[in-house]
């Protein structure tokens, strides 16, 4: 295998704390959400598009390129962020110098041994810090307009005033690269397009990046003692509902310490960030953003489903005796008040991301991994968020001159990871690393099955920001929130889809 080279390596090594800070300040004024008549399928989230299984085909698919290609040495520069810790938002199993027992790292060498070698190019890797590869870094380097890297992975929230300023290249121009092989993941490529151009990749390349989704943790312990319906049973027969939910969290909360005051030494049915109460927006199928036949995004709200379901997610959430939030303790540190709280059975839901799931498999608590519910039992899938501050894509720069090699050495990864880092990933999760028991390994399918981002969220149009504040106040006039936002939300769409339009490739 031809030996993968570290052009730079500015690894800035961050504390856990502020680590899981940076994706816990996802409930900031940047983001925006809100109700819609619209089902997440109907942005391509199609069932089981997302489903991350391990390959079953009994003949290996291979990428379409060249039998004999020979790539004559190239090196093929990637700059990302790099995940040396497990609390990082970085992407793990990019570069691999040697095996050292990791299930990532030594799927990644294998993957890299096998293509290197077969197509003759080589790795040029610049990892980075978490947080540390920014926007305002990547402008400098590309308006530079030197040809420095044939790959960036950043996080996604980085991405939006590179791609309005015309930084990236539209990957349907890419030579070689199919987004309708098995590698690329077919739900987010439909969902992160618009007006038919996809600035954004998410293949198995980056498989780890799946860490980010949002999921529900429940403790064992609580729920045996209460004598509650099982979980598992509720979600595989499709009636985990947010009414299920509901009825399971209201009862549970109890003042602990007899003070007469809810507050953060007591019990709770749900322990969650504020900014992740749309979570269950999402999972409930609400989303404000469809697609036209141009696919080309625009407002959908206000029907009366949407606004049924965001009443119900509204009295979970305001609820005092149900809801400990973040903002409720005085630390510099809330995100982790919330785990140690959940640590210490306080808390019978847990919200948060698959990352700190396997961090929970460090404490002793007895705890089972669920999806977000839906709104009822009619909704035909689960659908689960992906939020933009801690979901990694793949772009190519504007500066790439290599299109036609940079292409094949990215399809060939991507396919490569398929058979490789895929599976790992995914043992990795089920088999006893991630999960603790078999019904959390089933509930994994499950989340990973349909994955859901949001445009609005992404690019800041308005919407999501108003509904997510609304979601957590006192205030339930969500067709008064929806009207306040609409002109706004609207005008600011069909200026990023002007702008992706005029773009020039």
């Amino acid at each position: 295998m031809k030996k993968i080279k570290i052009t730079a390596f500015i690894l800035i090594t961050a504390m856990l704390l502020s680590l899981i800070a940076a994706c816990g300040n996802d409930s900031g004024g940047n983001s925006n959400i809100v109700p819609g008549d619209n089902n997440p399928a109907q942005q391509g989230v199609e069932s089981g598009d997302n489903q991350l299984n391990e390959p079953k085909q009994e003949v290996k698919i291979l990428p379409d390129v060249p039998e004999d290609l020979n790539l004559g040495g190239y090196n093929f520069r990637i700059i990302y962020n790099a995940k040396p810790e497990i609390s990082s938002w970085g992407i793990a199993g990019i570069e691999a110098e040697e095996e050292n027992g990791n299930l990532i790292n030594d799927a990644a060498y294998t993957r890299n041994m096998n293509v290197t070698d077969k197509y003759n190019f080589e790795l040029v890797c610049t990892p980075y810090g978490d947080d540390q590869l920014t926007s305002t870094v990547l402008r400098r380097i590309i308006q530079s307009g030197s040809d420095e890297y044939d790959l960036i992975i950043v996080r996604q929230h980085q991405a939006p005033s590179l791609i309005t300023s015309g930084s990236f290249v539209d990957l349907n121009g890419v030579p070689y690269l199919d987004f309708d092989k098995p590698w690329w993941d077919q739900g987010i490529m439909k969902q992160i397009s618009i007006a038919g151009k996809k600035f954004a990749g998410f293949g198995d390349l980056i498989v780890g990046a799946n860490d980010a989704l949002r999921v529900l943790m429940f403790n064992k312990e609580l729920h045996r003692n209460a004598g509650l319906e099982d979980i598992y049973t509720l979600a595989k027969e499709g009636k985990w509902t947010l009414d299920a939910f509901h009825n399971m969290s209201r009862d549970i909360s109890m003042d602990l310490n007899g003070d007469g005051v809810m507050d953060t030494d007591d019990r709770y049915g749900l322990i969650l960030q504020q900014g992740g109460v749309v979570c269950f927006m999402f999972g409930a199928g609400v989303d404000l953003i469809s697609k036209d036949e141009n696919d080309e995004p625009f407002l959908s709200a206000g029907n009366e489903r949407s606004l049924l379901a965001l009443q119900k997610i509204w009295d979970i959430a305001n609820a005092p005796d149900l809801a400990l939030f973040d903002s409720a303790f005085q630390s510099s540190t809330p995100w982790l008040n919330l785990q140690l709280a959940f640590e210490n059975n306080q808390g019978l839901f847990f919200g948060e991301v698959l990352n700190l799931v396997e961090r929970m498999r460090a404490t002793d608590t007895d705890f089972g991994v669920i999806p977000f519910p839906k709104y009822d039992e009619i909704q035909e899938n689960y659908y689960t968020f992906a939020d933009s501050w801690c979901m990694n894509q793949m772009f190519i720069p504007i500066t790439n001159q290599n299109l036609t090699q940079t292409g094949q050495a990215l399809e060939i990864l991507n396919a490569e990871s398929y058979y490789t880092v895929r599976p790992a990933y995914y043992d990795k999760s089920l088999n006893g690393k991630f999960m603790r028991d078999e019904e959390s390994s089933e509930m994994l399918d499950i989340i990973l099955a349909n994955k859901v981002i949001s445009l609005d969220e992404l690019f800041g149009w308005g919407m999501f920001g108003a509904l997510q504040s609304a979601l957590t106040s006192r205030s339930p006039d969500f067709v008064s929130t929806i009207e306040r936002a609409e002109e706004r939300t609207k005008n600011n769409i069909a200026r990023t889809v002007n702008t992706i339009l005029e773009l020039e490739f």
